[in-house]
């Protein structure tokens, strides 16, 4: 196979994707999905259009990927809380997926606000049941679990906005665990 500047041509499509993921999330997080032209995608990651369908067959394409891996991550901090002991599981549960969210403010506008704008609800479920289990299982409970989440999507939507402080948040779990 031929080498170009050390990289094989499937290696050259990896790092452009990659290049194009890291550009999906800091201008669909930053501008929005609506700002996030397949041109501006492209010369954040230093590529050609071309190159852009090569990789995806569309901007929504490339926000889906981006999605998927914040929800992924998110859903992997979860489960590694819930791993750490069975006591309190929930309480550290909630605090995980919180403070794992909050740790990049674009990882929240786009899991909270973006999804939103972007997603139709048949695409938004099967993601949400992958974390949904993990609460589930914790709970015991699927109707409390399915209101834990919607409640936790809310408030981190408003603190984005700046209508719920980063304090505010970091006191839920203990109330949570107060009502237990």
């Amino acid at each position: 196979m031929r080498e170009y500047r050390g990289m094989t041509a499937a290696e050259r499509v990896a790092d452009r994707r990659s290049r194009l993921i890291h550009a999906g999330y800091v201008i669909f997080s930053d501008l929005g999905f609506g700002e996030a032209s397949i041109e501006r995608l492209c010369a954040s990651a230093h590529i050609s259009i071309r190159a852009f369908y090569e990789c995806f067959a569309s901007r929504e394409e490339l926000f889906f990927v981006v999605l998927n891996r914040c929800r992924e991550e998110t859903r992997e901090a979860v489960v590694r809380a819930a791993a750490e002991s069975e006591t309190n599981q929930l309480t550290r549960m909630v605090a995980a997926y919180i403070d794992h969210v909050m740790a990049d403010r674009r990882r929240s506008r786009i899991l909270h606000r973006e999804a939103r704008l972007v997603m139709r609800p048949e695409d938004v479920q099967p993601q949400l049941d992958r974390l949904l289990m993990v609460f589930v299982e914790a709970s015991g409970d699927r109707a409390f679990s399915v209101a834990l989440l919607g409640a936790l999507e809310a408030l981190l939507l408003a603190w984005d906005k700046g209508e719920v402080s980063r304090a505010d948040l970091a006191r839920l779990p203990a109330m949570l665990d107060q009502a237990g």
